[in-house]
């Protein structure tokens, strides 16, 4: 395989240890409100779905809506979590600096800017994305934000997507144009 000519990194789960801090803060909340969850149990459930589909499957989990106290007490644990940080995926932040300065890197998440902003800042890491940042929330209507890159600013890539556990990690080729 040739070298790549730059890489787009997914967010969650592969740089920022989101997924476990998430599942733990929503087991956490889950078990005060009186639905006993461990982390083990949120990380199986509820990894990879978002909205409606997260909210359902909470429903199906504890037998019955949504308690009164859970969006309002999961959004502070949001809020707190976008205050305090959560931590880097291990290696994360050496493998990114270990990275040719010129090769072209981007993250492309479904998270919100503020969310990838804040926490790039964080870790140290904003510097390295530059302008290459995109919220699949925000900027694209695609279900696919990895694959809904614009054209014009990223060339026609060759994908090589590979899914392991529940990360994506991205294998690209392709001309960066900036």
């Amino acid at each position: 395989m040739a070298e790549p000519q730059a890489i787009i990194f997914d967010f969650d789960g592969v740089l920022l240890e989101s997924e476990y801090e998430g599942n733990r803060m929503l087991a956490e909340l889950l078990t005060e409100l009186g639905h006993e969850t461990t982390t083990e149990d949120a990380l199986r459930d509820f990894v990879g779905l978002a909205g409606p589909q997260f909210l359902a499957a909470i429903e199906r989990r504890i037998g019955g809506s949504l308690p009164e106290q859970f969006v309002e007490r999961r959004k502070a644990q949001t809020l707190a979590a976008l205050r305090d940080g959560v931590p880097a995926v291990a290696g994360a932040v050496e493998f990114i600096r270990s990275l040719p300065p010129d090769l072209p890197k981007a993250v492309a998440s479904s998270s919100s800017m503020r969310w990838l902003q804040r926490h790039l800042a964080l870790l140290g890491l904003a510097e390295a994305f530059g302008p290459h940042v995109y919220s699949g929330r925000e900027q694209f209507d695609w279900v696919d934000i990895h694959l809904a890159l614009d054209p014009p600013a990223f060339g026609d890539p060759d994908i090589n997507v590979t899914h392991t556990f529940n990360h994506l990690h991205l294998h690209l080729e392709f001309d960066l144009i900036a």
